[in-house]
C-alpha cells in the first residue's frame, strides 16, 4: 500500500528519486556494455594494423631496405619504385 511518508511515497522504499532513479539505472546498466565495446574495439584496430603491417608489398619493402643500406642510388631507387607501383 502507497503511503505518503517522512522519505516520500512509498513509506521510505526506494531512493525517491524518481525519474531521475530510472535514469541512473539505465545508464548504469549502459556503462558496462560501453566498457566491453570499447575493449572489442581496441582488439580489432590492435589486430587489423598489425596485419596491415604483416602483408605489406614485399617488393617495396626489399627495395627500401636496399636504399637504406645503400646499395642503390636515389634515382635507381625512384625508377624501380616507379615500376613497381
Amino acid at each position: 500500500m502507497m503511503f505518503w511518508g517522512p522519505w516520500g511515497w512509498g513509506g521510505g522504499w526506494g531512493a525517491g528519486l524518481g525519474v531521475w532513479g530510472i535514469v541512473l539505472a539505465v545508464l548504469g546498466m549502459l556503462v558496462p556494455f560501453v566498457f566491453v565495446g570499447l575493449i572489442i574495439l581496441a582488439i580489432i584496430r590492435l589486430t587489423r594494423s598489425s596485419s596491415v603491417r604483416y602483408h605489406e608489398d614485399s617488393a617495396l619493402a626489399i627495395l627500401r631496405e636496399r636504399y637504406a643500406r645503400g646499395e642503390i642510388t636515389h634515382e635507381d631507387y625512384e625508377r624501380m619504385k616507379k615500376e613497381l607501383s
